[in-house]
């Protein structure tokens, strides 16, 4: 898809469409259907990605801005570090 400049569209008149919000003259391969209006990329509307949506809906929820809860080392985490450590040196001594 291009865009005619005005000094070659006596040359290519009838072969562009015309934009029905800006009135730029365009090139284009695949005309809209019948009966629906014409609009360059510059003015046609963006199509809404579900990011957006995801994004918008993340932003809105006030869960999202409260403090994470803290993910220090709990006891089971202290007990199963002390019993993983007393096996490393059990077999590192064992096998000596």
């Amino acid at each position: 898809m291009s865009t005619i400049p005005p000094s070659l569209e006596a040359l290519v008149s009838g072969v562009g469409l015309v934009c029905s919000r800006c009135g730029a003259k365009v090139v284009d391969a695949v005309p809209p259907p019948d009966g629906e209006r014409y609009l360059c990329p510059s003015c046609a509307l963006p199509i809404p990605i579900a990011e957006d949506e995801l994004t918008r809906a993340a932003l809105s929820d006030p869960a999202a801005f409260d403090e994470p809860a803290p993910s220090g080392p709990t006891a089971w985490r202290w007990i199963t570090l002390f019993v993983i450590a007393i096996l490393a040196l059990a077999g590192i001594f064992w096998l000596r």
